[in-house]
This record gives structure tokens, C-alpha cells and sequence, in this order.
């Protein structure tokens, strides 16, 4: 096979910052770009464009470590399987519809890094290419105009009416992205697939549905009023 120049999503012109896939990527001297309940989000060394999620210490330490439970344990893929689980529903999304692909964060790949396997997404953005704003941060703010609140609605509407699986609907997993012209659309960036052992929702297209309005309502119910 031969490689075809400039397609790698990794290929860099500066070699002193060049992806080397048999080395784990060094994230040691990396500041955090966010903090979840599971995971750090880095950006990745010498690829502005793209972020690495890798997970906490503490919350590796009560999944494998002496104190987890023993279900935990016994996983195939231990602590990692909240990245299979995310991975597994992005490719479900991919197969089924690829509507519902521009309310995700494109997946890149997995890479190994100083703090353990990290799953690579593309960046959501900001205007000035920062890492966008949560929809926590926007309500904090006072930042949540009318035309914001009908790009949620939207964002709602389309995940009701897709296949996509929820787990934790929070304003803290859903980023405001703006493009360079100044349009915005809302991304959930975290909390997809089903997190129990036994994928009832996938399975079950009604206790899907059941569930995703259960959690739709309650994130919306959760932005302030917008007058007209």
C-alpha cells in the first residue's frame, strides 16, 4: 500500500513536532484544557486542531484498584471501557446515520501517552480557535441569547431523533462551536453509549427514546428563560 502525501490527520510540516506513533506522546508538561469527573482534556502536542482525552488518576485508581468493584475488575478492558463504550457509539452513529455525525466531535484515533491511552477528537472551537465554551459556562455567563437557546432546542430535537445513545446529558458535555464566519452550533462532546453491562437502550429502541426525553427535558429545563 502506498502512502498517499498529506493524508495523514497527524502529518506535520515541523519535524521537531511530528506525531511518532512508537512513542507515547508527552503530555507531562501539557497544561489541562478542562477537567471532567472521568477525564482530562489535553491538547495535543504540535496539533492545534486536536484534543486528547485521557483519563483521571483518581477515577483509574476506584476502577482497577483494590477498593473497585469487582465487575470493574473483571472488564476486558478495564478502565478503558469508557473510551470503548464512546468509540463503539460514534461508529453505531457512523453506520446507521450520518446526520447525526455534525452533533459529535469527529473521532480521530487512540494514541498511547505519559499518562496512559488517550482517545483523540478534533477541537471544538471557539471564533478564535480556542476550546469552545460549555453550555454551563454560557448559562453562568448570562450568555444564553434566544437564537442560543433554539440551536440547544435543535441540538435536543436531533438527538431525540436519532439513534444515539445517552448516559449523562450535562451542560458541562456540551460545547458552543463557532465557526469562522461567525455561525454557532451546539456539540455534545461527552457522555454517549450505554454505560451499563447489559446495553438495555442500545437493544431497546423505545427505553432509548424513554430515556433520551427524560434527559432532554431535564437539560433544558436547566437554561433560563430567554424573553422575547
Amino acid at each position: 500500500m502506498t502512502p498517499i502525501k498529506g493524508s495523514s490527520v497527524l502529518a506535520m510540516t515541523n519535524p521537531a513536532t511530528a506525531f511518532n506513533p512508537d512513542l507515547p506522546v508527552r503530555l507531562k508538561d501539557c497544561q489541562p484544557l478542562a477537567c471532567g469527573v472521568q477525564r482530562l482534556i489535553y491538547p495535543f502536542p504540535g496539533h492545534s486542531e486536536l484534543v486528547i482525552k485521557v483519563l483521571r488518576p483518581d477515577y483509574v485508581e476506584a476502577r482497577i484498584g483494590p477498593n473497585s468493584r469487582l465487575a470493574s475488575r473483571l472488564r476486558s478492558c478495564r478502565q478503558y471501557h469508557v473510551f470503548l463504550r464512546e468509540v463503539k457509539e460514534y461508529m453505531a452513529a457512523c453506520a446507521r446515520s450520518e446526520a447525526v455525525l455534525p452533533l459529535l466531535p469527529p473521532f480521530v484515533g487512540l494514541v498511547q501517552t505519559d499518562q496512559g491511552l488517550g482517545m483523540v477528537e478534533r477541537k471544538i472551537c471557539d471564533q478564535k480557535g480556542e476550546l469552545a465554551p460549555t453550555l454551563s459556562d454560557l448559562i453562568g455567563a448570562g450568555h444564553m441569547s434566544q437564537d442560543r437557546v433554539r440551536l440547544l432546542e435543535e441540538l435536543m430535537a436531533s438527538l431525540m431523533d436519532s439513534s444515539v445513545v445517552l448516559n449523562d446529558l450535562h451542560p458541562e458535555n456540551i460545547l458552543l462551536s463557532t465557526a469562522p464566519d461567525g455561525s454557532e452550533r451546539f456539540v455534545l462532546v461527552d457522555g454517549i453509549g450505554s454505560a451499563t453491562f447489559l446495553p438495555v437502550k442500545g437493544m431497546v429502541r423505545l427505553f432509548n427514546t424513554w430515556s433520551k426525553r427524560r434527559q432532554t427535558q431535564r437539560l433544558l429545563a436547566c437554561v433560563p428563560q430567554i424573553a422575547p
